[in-house]
């Protein structure tokens, strides 16, 4: 569930190495169903030859984390005790860029932001190719896109542009065709969409699931190097994630981490190692975080239509710096100004428009998490990677675990978009009727019967809306794993203050019988090392 969550907070983990009951669906169709084409998000397979998939990957990175750590720990050590002492960080950032961009380096773009061509003439990548299946995902037949996710949306369109033709002149069409995106495929739709009028005589239905059209505040922050760090956050993040949502399942485990973090909470010391750390970053982001950047998921022009546009301008003058820069990379910026421009200013207008010509368009979000502690003292509403009201275009939602004020629910006229938890308000969405909500459910998070269910509904009911199926109401909760879906009926109960009744000698008490416990079990053989593993490698 959590691999793709793992992906996108790659960059995170560097930078602290340097420093996706069963609700009833519609009982039968009540429009003839079109194939569906199914765009994944971001993250697919990266092979060392496009044109042959049984060829080694390079993406996933098939890198000995542990083997990387183990040799630069020593030599990092050494430069960061010595930048430490003397305020000059440019030896500990060239040592940590060492060993962190050969990992990144069989991946990278041109800087004109083509794919590379090997010395054999092999090209990296993944060629685009149509998994053609009848009612795998989907209750349709359905189109499995696959892509090299590295490249703008403005490329891969003119693919989809292909597909839709083959699909639609496919012996037993409709005639037409459903698109469903997700994360990044949402921004390849909107590419196709602003750059074709007459999308309506071919496309029925399309979904964005989670859409990264209008960006995702954790890239935007990375891509402009501030990083603003706060050790409230970062605890949440982390009781959320994995404390308490089922990411560990040994309970020995689980109690050793909640123990931890409370201590560490109880004593103020979660602050002083989050000072530490975020003086560490802002020492190292002009010499460290900008080149890595610019040299892993800073020359993929895919990542730059994730950045939401409040972070654009500063983006750019941050990883591309000097006009030398500029110049060497001037293919890849105007790639990422082509779409920028065309594509990501005007789309809402542009989806609009489509809509007003007979395309429906909806919109599924997600909420209830934390986002990621980068924000400083925000902790924006997400499902744990992408801001809600960006992922929704336009939703009014309060910071994680608050209510909207009651000033703002008072001052509603109508509050039919109005979640029953009062944390969110659809109204002010681009499309407020047809755009849903799960409640408690991983970004990354798709494959539950559940939730193709749910999906497979929208694209069976004509002209659905959120007000069409009692069984999926603009809030749905998902309750984490997706099994089920059900309508959220109400405000959440009050969350228990964790350790506010135990003193700090008891919980370290508690800690060190933990320990003891925990090892105990070790040499009797009644918990694995692979256990404690799962915190890493789930």
């Amino acid at each position: 569930m959590f691999k793709k969550t793992k992906k996108i907070l790659a960059l995170v983990l560097a930078v602290i190495m340097a420093c996706g009951v069963l609700p009833m669906a519609a009982s039968a169709a009540d429009k003839a169903l079109d194939p569906v084409i199914y765009i994944l998000g971001y993250g697919g397979n990266i092979f060392v030859d496009r044109n042959n998939p049984n060829s080694e990957k390079i993406y996933p990175f098939n890198v000995d984390i542990a083997a990387v750590v183990k040799e630069a720990a020593a030599p990092c050590l050494t430069a960061l005790a010595t930048a430490t002492l003397t305020g000059d960080y440019s030896k500990y950032c060239e040592e940590i860029y060492s060993r962190m961009a050969p990992i990144y380096e069989p991946m990278l773009l041109n800087p004109d932001g083509t794919v590379k061509v090997a010395e054999d003439g092999k090209i990296s990548g993944n060629q685009y190719r149509v998994n053609y299946n009848s009612h795998n995902y989907f209750e349709a037949d359905e189109y499995y896109f696959y892509y090299d996710w590295r490249l703008s949306p403005m490329v891969l369109k003119e693919q989809i542009e292909a597909l839709v033709d083959i699909a639609v002149s496919r012996p037993g069409s409709t005639g037409k065709v459903d698109i469903v995106g997700r994360c990044y495929g949402a921004n390849i739709i909107s590419a196709y969409l602003a750059t074709n009028e007459d999308v309506s005589s071919k496309v029925d239905d399309i979904i964005m699931y989670v859409p990264s059209t209008e960006g995702i505040g954790l890239i935007g922050k990375f891509f402009t190097g501030n990083i603003d760090l706060n050790a409230d956050s970062i605890n949440e993040y982390v009781n959320e994630l994995i404390v308490y949502e089922d990411m560990i399942e040994d309970s020995y485990v689980k109690n050793f981490i909640d123990v931890f973090l409370l201590i560490m909470e109880q004593a103020q010391m979660l602050n002083m190692g989050t000072e530490m750390i975020q003086n560490l970053i802002d020492a190292i982001k002009v010499d460290l975080i900008a080149p890595l950047i610019r040299n892993s998921y800073g020359s993929f022009p895919s990542f730059w239509a994730m950045i939401p546009e409040e972070y654009y301008e500063e983006a750019l003058d941050f990883v591309f710096s000097t006009d030398e820069l500029r110049e060497e990379y001037a293919g890849t910026l105007a790639l990422i100004k082509n779409y920028h421009d065309n594509v990501q200013v005007g789309h809402r207008a542009n989806l609009k428009a489509h809509a007003e010509k007979g395309v429906d368009i909806h919109v599924v979000s997600k909420y209830n998490l934390p986002s990621a502690p980068v924000f400083g003292n925000t902790n924006p509403m997400s499902d744990a990677i992408a801001e809600t009201k960006l992922t929704s275009f336009g939703a009014t939602t309060n910071e994680y675990g608050k209510t909207l004020p009651a000033s703002y629910i008072e001052g509603l006229q109508d509050r039919k978009y109005l979640s029953a938890d009062e944390k969110v308000d659809a109204s002010t969405c681009l499309f407020p009727e047809t755009t849903w909500f799960i409640k408690n459910c991983y970004h990354d998070y798709f494959n539950a019967d559940a939730l193709y269910d749910f999906l497979d509904t929208i694209l069976a009911t004509e002209n659905m809306t959120v007000f069409s199926n009692a069984a999926y109401p603009q809030y749905i909760d998902a309750k984490v794993t997706a099994e089920t879906l059900t309508p959220v009926t109400g405000k959440d109960a009050p969350t228990p203050e964790k350790g506010s009744e135990e003193s700090m000698f008891q919980m370290i008490f508690k800690f060190i019988r933990l320990v003891i416990d925990t090892f105990t079990k070790l040499l009797k053989g009644e918990l694995s090392f692979k256990d404690l593993g799962s915190v890493f490698s789930k």
